[in-house]
């Protein structure tokens, strides 16, 4: 289990600039550390690892997850990201 707070803890040279740049207003949405860890996160993550799927915490699966790991092999050697569009209607303020 991984505490966010203690991840944005170790992070925080790059989330506090960020939030500053990106919570515009108290008590938006979008302030909090968790919601920024994603960009830094490569910068904790062991070397052992290789490959990693983030996908936000209250997803509902419908299919097999093995589909979207699958998309590994069609990676290249000079691939170093997979990024998909969003498929759901997202709030923009």
């Amino acid at each position: 289990m991984l505490d966010v707070a203690e991840l944005a803890n170790k992070l925080d040279f790059i989330i506090q600039p960020m939030q500053q740049h990106f919570s515009y207003r108290p008590g938006a949405q979008y302030n909090h550390a968790l919601f920024f860890l994603s960009v830094a996160m490569h910068r904790l993550i062991p070397e052992s690892v290789d490959r990693a799927i983030m996908l936000d915490a209250d997803l509902k699966f419908v299919g097999d997850i093995a589909q979207l790991y699958k998309h590994f092999d069609e990676f290249r050697d000079t691939n170093v990201i997979g990024i998909a569009h969003e498929a759901q209607p997202v709030s923009h303020f």
